[in-house]
């Protein structure tokens, strides 16, 4: 049993699909998963049947200015933390977690100024924290924070805006990088070249997904690889040494034996997902492949 110190939670299921052809046994394995309130335990209960989508996901309603500070009050009230008071307390100069709900009106116009302006500038320092996060290695940020904040809110904030419901670390690591070798911001101007080693310090498996670096998503391309795993062996090709070569570009690599992860035609960044890492990875002491600029 798993106990929540707040009365919501998110819940996140996962189930490994390694390729178009485990697709049919993996959603028979997700079928197999019940949930229902722990007031039922003990009785009968039934897989439900889910019935196709009409359409996509609606988009998600995003706070504008104040609002993000009513935002803010509502989510204090229902999962309050009883170590984050003493910072919580101090809300109260600007209107949050005192006696009544969060109210813009009865604010200062200098108050509102300058919570305005608190929305604008924070937005911006958690993108940019989040590129060169905590410790790092051969220009990785190795995200070892993930799954255990404490009192660190911009690690939180940061990590949570590119990768929400993170593991902790001894269970999956996900370093990142948004530059080449030698610090310049990865573009599809130009080609790359990364080479993991045959012994990648991952005891499960690793993969390496490419996200545009403006709106941190997969972008399509022209043969759907959105990542390089040892998941899906087959479709990997090693060199004699047992390393695994991969070409990082917007265009196919030509007469090459590499292993092509599509870029988008704009900047990007990759993440790397450790599943059960060595403790090697884990005491910083692995040297993470370089990701080199090739000269054309």
């Amino acid at each position: 049993m798993i106990e929540s110190r707040t009365p919501m939670v998110w819940y996140i299921q996962r189930t490994g699909v390694a390729g178009e052809q485990d697709l049919d046994a993996a959603l028979e394995v997700h079928d197999g998963f019940i949930h229902y309130p722990l007031s039922e335990y003990g009785e009968s209960h039934g897989v439900v049947s889910l019935q196709q989508s009409s359409g996509g996901i609606p988009p998600m309603a995003r706070p504008q200015g104040l609002e993000w500070f009513a935002l803010i009050d509502q989510e204090l009230r229902k999962n309050p933390l009883a170590e984050d008071a003493a910072m919580v307390a101090q809300f109260k100069y600007i209107g949050i977690g005192g006696e009544t709900p969060f109210n813009s009106e009865l604010l200062s116009a200098a108050q509102k100024r300058g919570l305005l302006r608190a929305v604008e500038s924070s937005a911006r320092i958690i993108d940019y924290a989040g590129r060169q996060l905590g410790a790092t290695s051969y220009g990785w940020s190795m995200m070892f924070e993930g799954g255990r904040y404490g009192q660190d809110y911009l690690s939180r904030a940061s990590i949570n805006l590119r990768a929400a419901g993170l593991n902790v670390p001894e269970r999956a690591l996900y370093p990142n990088r948004y530059t080449d070798s030698q610090g310049m911001q990865l573009s599809s101007k130009y080609q790359y070249r990364m080479t993991m080693p045959a012994d990648a310090p991952a005891k499960e498996f690793w993969s390496l997904t490419m996200y545009d670096a403006t709106n941190l998503f997969m972008v399509e391309n022209e043969i759907n690889r959105y990542s390089i795993s040892t998941n899906r062996p087959e479709e990997l090709k090693y060199a004699t040494d047992g390393t695994l070569p991969i070409c990082i570009q917007h265009q196919p690599p030509e007469g090459e034996h590499c292993n092509w992860l599509p870029a988008p035609e704009d900047d990007f960044y990759l993440h790397l997902r450790l599943y059960e890492p060595t403790q090697q990875v884990l005491d910083n002491e692995y040297p993470m492949p370089q990701v080199i600029k090739q000269t054309l």
